[in-house]
């Protein structure tokens, strides 16, 4: 046992400490405990382990204050995994100790009030999870300049962070591919040059390589930069729940990868019309305009610009996620960054691991969006899912056969709510607050006098139901009645096939299976 140079314990069911004796295995290189029930502190003498190279000890139940010096000793550490535990965490480094370069460090629910003052020497950083903090105040301007060669994945969620310090420019940071500011209190300037500017980021270069912004849950105002359509490898866009004041961006189709698209709870306003005929969304699956202050005829030329929900171009199902590669000194690691749904049903809450490349829907739902509901939305056969609740839209209900989730609730539709097929599957809360429809088989029309819900205070992930598919099985959709869209990010791994298989086994790509509440997040 002492000549052991891998343990690979994760994603069992271990209990207990931490036992002492891992320390006396001093050939160790790699230590992976993830994903189990161990509790008690991490140990001291860990720092033991001089040729360790990765540790890995998230999401178990570990608890204690430790000393961030006590990996001083560990020169070999590349990767340090300790979030989703009990800890707390203690950043302070005299000036005499000199730390590992790490270039995949998650130090997420460690319980940090302020931001780490060792980063400044990580030039060599590739990902950095900093998450469910208490850290308050500005990020600091020196974290781009460290991290501009190198970092590529940023998650920063879920702290106090109020805004930038002066200067910090987000376009430096050139190899950025996964920005993760969400559930912060961001306002006024972000990493942009000019202090009198407010809102999000107005210079974008063409060289970036941003595929994923979660900007949500902040206070950000202003218009959106036209600077972002120079993100041409953007997949997801999350602004939802801020104050942005704007237009709806049609220039965004000019985004040729861009599949999800969150605007839900903003200021928004003016016709969804495009200006253009030609512009159309070749990749856009996922769309949540829900809650903004868009006004006028719900236009046919929305509808006609979504292209990839009125033709498939998939091959085969597979999932929507993004994978990014970086060598680590003993082998090649592909991360796997998969969205993931967090949905809510009357007070029930279920986590969806994956979102397969199949699902398409569209939320427009709470604004003051009139006239007819358009035919054209007959032509977006590749529509699971359709919200146009909580507007004034009058007129009758199109013949819309392949919708799985319907929901037209408190408007002003008149007439025979259609039957057959799909509609047969929607309750009557998909049609509440339209005294003019009624079922076509009864003489009597639906009560339909319930009043519309309000603007909801909701914490962050909502939505529900549910889609069949083609293989008649059930899989998430992430629109539902009073909610929006809701997506997220989760991250997997799996390495490459340069090393032994059952090197390969140990590290291997979860499948993940759709999951119902009451299961932990994985999340990166």
């Amino acid at each position: 046992m002492t000549q052991l140079s891998q343990l690979h314990l994760s994603k069992n069911r271990l209990t207990g400490k931490i036992p002492l004796w891992i320390s006396n295995l001093t050939q160790l290189t790699l230590v992976h405990l993830r994903h189990n029930e161990l509790h008690g502190p991490i140990p001291e003498s860990m720092s033991k382990l001089v040729n360790l190279e990765e540790l890995k000890l998230e999401y178990n139940q570990l608890s204690g204050t430790i000393e961030f010096s006590m990996f001083a000793s560990l020169k070999h550490l590349t990767v340090l995994q300790i979030r989703r535990n009990n800890l707390t965490v203690l950043t302070t480094i005299s000036d005499n100790t000199t730390l590992p370069k790490f270039k995949y460090l998650a130090l997420g629910d460690c319980n940090l009030s302020e931001f780490p003052e060792f980063l400044r020497s990580q030039d060599e950083l590739i990902y950095l999870h900093l998450g469910r903090n208490k850290i308050q105040g500005k990020i600091p301007k020196w974290l781009g300049d460290i991290g501009h060669k190198t970092l590529s994945i940023l998650i920063l969620r879920n702290n106090f962070f109020t805004g930038f310090e002066q200067s910090w420019e987000l376009s430096l940071l050139t190899k950025l591919q996964w920005l993760e500011l969400d559930s912060n209190k961001l306002e006024g300037q972000l990493p942009i040059p000019s202090p009198s500017l407010v809102g999000v980021p107005q210079v974008f270069r063409d060289e970036s390589s941003l595929r994923m912004i979660d900007l949500s849950h902040n206070q950000l105002e202003g218009q959106l930069p036209r600077s972002l359509t120079n993100c041409r490898k953007m997949e997801i866009l999350d602004l939802s729940y801020n104050r942005i004041s704007d237009k709806f961006p049609f220039w965004l189709a000019n985004l040729p990868k861009l599949q999800v698209l969150i605007l839900r709870s903003n200021q928004f306003f003016g016709s969804i019309k495009s200006p253009d005929t030609m512009l159309e969304f070749h990749k856009l699956q996922i769309i949540d305009l829900s809650y903004n202050n868009f006004t006028g005829i719900l236009a046919s030329e929305f509808f006609q610009t979504l292209r990839s929900m009125r033709f498939s171009d998939l091959k085969e199902f597979a999932y929507m996620q993004t994978i990014h590669t970086f060598q680590l000194p003993i082998y090649s690691r592909d991360f796997t960054y998969r969205y993931e749904i967090n949905l809510a049903n009357k007070g029930v809450y279920m986590k969806y691991w994956q979102i397969p490349n199949v699902i398409a829907a569209i939320d427009l739902s709470s604004n003051t969006l009139q006239g007819d509901i358009p035919q054209s939305i007959g032509t977006l056969e590749m529509v699971n899912a359709l919200n146009l609740s909580n507007n004034h839209l009058s007129g009758g209900i199109p013949s819309l056969t392949f919708l799985a989730y319907f929901n037209v609730s408190h408007n002003h539709l008149v007439g025979p709510i259609p039957q057959g097929k799909q509609f047969n599957t929607f309750d009557n809360s998909s049609y509440e607050g339209n005294s003019g429809l009624y079922m076509e088989h009864s003489p009597k029309k639906p009560e339909c006098s319930e009043a519309p819900p309000q603007h909801p205070d909701l914490p962050k992930h909502q939505g529900f139901n549910n889609i069949l598919t083609k293989d008649n099985e059930w899989i998430a959709v992430v629109i539902g009645y009073g909610s929006g869209l809701v997506v997220g990010v989760v991250a997997g791994s799996r390495v490459s096939s340069r090393i032994p298989e059952w090197f390969v086994k140990t590290f291997g790509r979860r499948q993940g299976n759709q999951r119902r509440g009451g299961v932990r997040g994985v999340r990166h």
